[in-house]
């Protein structure tokens, strides 16, 4: 069953961008290696087109501060990230068709940690791997710390490895808000992660609209396919607007 979120109340979260103190760097791309060379550190004020294409990311190893999902989250969890973002501005954007595929190759694909205000748009996101600790919050997109606009994009086939993601029951999310996020999630197609569409922990907050979420496949206890988890979760004290 596909579940398709539609407003049903006024929508809370608007995300729109302060006025920015330093122009915006306008920037094309056409390689993984180029995009993630942009990430070295904080960027700010930045816009990157990715033109039509593959990107396949080399993740890099993180250590995540604290546990999104755990009764008590001061912990430190390792975890891996394709990309991590942090910085005041910064938006990636592919052409309307969604042919600049990001392949993360990682556990948090493309992490949003302390970006002020980050857009993603026009993007497949795809080619998720399953972390070992089974605590990390593994996701195509994860937001933590910022306010993040989520839209046009189609999130797809994050799967991971069946050993290790049934030996740690969870899977790889479409998008996850964590702690201090605000999330605008639009017209997203969400589809055939091995985990939740989208999930929110503590300290969330978004607005879901639009979005199609399907998990395609059979739920399997012993196979990492598609029909694992739930399509909305709002946990904890997370708030939301669908």
């Amino acid at each position: 069953m596909c579940l398709r979120s539609i407003t049903m109340l006024p929508m809370l979260l608007t995300i729109i961008p302060s006025v920015l103190l330093a122009e915006v760097q306008k920037v094309q791309v056409a390689s993984a290696a180029e995009l993630q060379a942009f990430f070295q550190g904080t960027v700010d004020s930045l816009e990157i087109y990715l033109q039509p294409g593959d990107y396949h990311l080399s993740p890099t190893d993180i250590v995540d501060s604290t546990c999104g999902n755990c009764p008590e989250p001061e912990q430190f969890v390792p975890a891996t990230a394709g990309l991590e973002i942090a910085g005041n501005y910064v938006r990636i954007y592919g052409p309307q068709d969604r042919s600049a595929v990001i392949h993360t190759n990682a556990g948090y694909g493309i992490f949003f940690n302390h970006c002020k205000t980050g857009i993603i748009e026009n993007l497949s996101v795809t080619g998720g791997v399953r972390d070992i600790d089974g605590n990390a919050t593994d996701a195509a997109i994860v937001v933590k710390n910022g306010a993040v606009t989520i839209r046009h994009n189609r999130i797809h086939d994050n799967i991971g490895d069946s050993s290790i993601v049934v030996e740690n029951i969870v899977g790889i999310m479409g998008v996850c808000g964590r702690e201090n996020s605000m999330m605008t999630v639009e017209d997203n197609e969400i589809v055939r992660n091995s985990w939740d569409g989208i999930a929110l922990y503590r300290d969330a907050r978004a607005t879901i609209t639009g979005n199609l979420i399907d998990g395609l496949d059979k739920a399997s206890a012993k196979v990492a396919g598609g029909g694992r988890g739930v399509g909305i979760g709002v946990t904890w004290n997370a708030q939301a607007t669908i």
